[in-house]
């Protein structure tokens, strides 16, 4: 089902990269994220680069730092868009000893993933967007000001 050319295909699509994105921080394994998203998504590059510094800085996340509640296809025309709610998990960055480096605050997000079809399912594009615990949309502006009165 995976690299379906269906809905259910697109969903499991992205499912596997979260689940690919949780175990390349967390073991640290970056080639997991490999031949998995076209080289215009910035925001992939971006995450394997961040599993490719936890393996130099000898470094991992905790697992599981990702949770996933749902994957829903939004948009089936002109390019398959998915949205993910997303939990990054309270956790920590430990050394292979275990020693921690840095606690992550966990949070809520929604994934926006543009996905094509050649031969088999590509990520194109992800966006994140920060929400509060109940889903709802954080208003950026408030936080923008409060953040200037520092």
């Amino acid at each position: 089902m995976l690299h379906e050319h269906s809905w259910g295909g697109a969903e499991a699509y992205v499912e596997d990269y979260l689940e690919r994105l949780d175990d390349a921080w967390t073991l640290p394994r970056p080639s997991l994220l490999d031949n998995r998203a076209s080289k215009e998504c910035g925001t992939c590059a971006n995450f394997r680069e961040a599993a490719a510094s936890l393996v130099r800085k000898r470094q991992r996340h905790e697992a599981p730092m990702l949770t996933v509640s749902d994957v829903s296809v939004v948009i089936w025309k002109g390019g398959v868009r998915v949205v993910a709610d997303i939990r990054q998990t309270d956790h920590r960055i430990v050394t292979r000893t275990g020693r921690t480096i840095r606690r992550v605050e966990g949070e809520r997000a929604y994934l926006y993933v543009l996905l094509s079809y050649r031969g088999r399912w590509w990520i194109d594009a992800i966006g994140i967007e920060r929400v509060n615990d109940d889903g709802t949309y954080r208003d950026v502006s408030k936080s923008r000001r409060a953040g200037r009165r520092r």
